[in-house]
């Protein structure tokens, strides 16, 4: 919360402080102040007061929007409905005038619960996307040989043996000179993990 007015700064705690499943991380009277304290907690939601002196919390967001390739969602506070064009071109979730009531309030809270799950489902669809891509992507393994093409599902586990690893797919073993932490680093993201130090 940003807010310099400090009878608004503490209605505001006391009204979200109701609410069973939001924390109040830290309060702020200035942009510059705010600014710090983003930084430090990374809330997934910031209540920012217009107006306030030196940094205008419109300003602060601007920066917060500049430093991060994902914001935090912002619910802009005012005492005057003209800046809620100022909230808008910010892209704020939703802005509340002073002095602030409940049904008001909670009209804003479910629309930053909406835009937090429809965040939460974007960002798990990119990592299943992401994981896919990595998982249909092609491993070349040198064999001493020749270079061998192979899909990261088609591997089994992986074990070293006597100075070569064994690589166990789908299609019996492949060995080859790189060692298990490289084969690991090309996996990385992917449904692998470490059972053992050699496995």
């Amino acid at each position: 919360i940003a807010e310099d007015e400090y009878l608004a700064r503490e209605e505001l705690i006391y009204l979200l402080e109701k609410e069973k499943d939001i924390e109040v991380l830290a309060s702020a009277e200035n942009g510059e102040d705010l600014l710090e304290l983003y930084f430090e907690h990374r809330p997934d939601v910031l209540f920012l007061d217009i107006e306030m002196p030196g940094m205008t919390g419109v300003e602060a967001a601007k920066q917060i929007n500049n430093s991060t390739n994902h914001p935090p969602l912002f619910v802009f506070t005012t005492a005057y409905d003209e800046y809620a064009i100022d909230a808008f071109e910010i892209e704020a979730v939703d802005y509340l005038l002073k002095p602030f009531d409940q049904p008001r309030l909670q009209q804003a809270l479910e629309r930053v619960k909406s835009r937090l799950q429809e965040r939460k489902a974007t960002r798990q669809s990119e990592q299943v996307a992401d994981q896919a891509t990595r998982a249909n992507a092609k491993l070349l393994i040198d064999d001493g040989e020749k270079m061998i093409v192979l899909s990261p599902n088609a591997i089994y586990y992986a074990v070293p043996s006597q100075r070569m690893l064994e690589i166990h797919t789908e299609n019996g073993v492949i060995e080859s000179k790189m060692t298990l932490q490289e084969l690991e680093k090309k996996l990385e993201g992917l449904s692998f993990f470490r059972t053992h130090r050699s496995y």
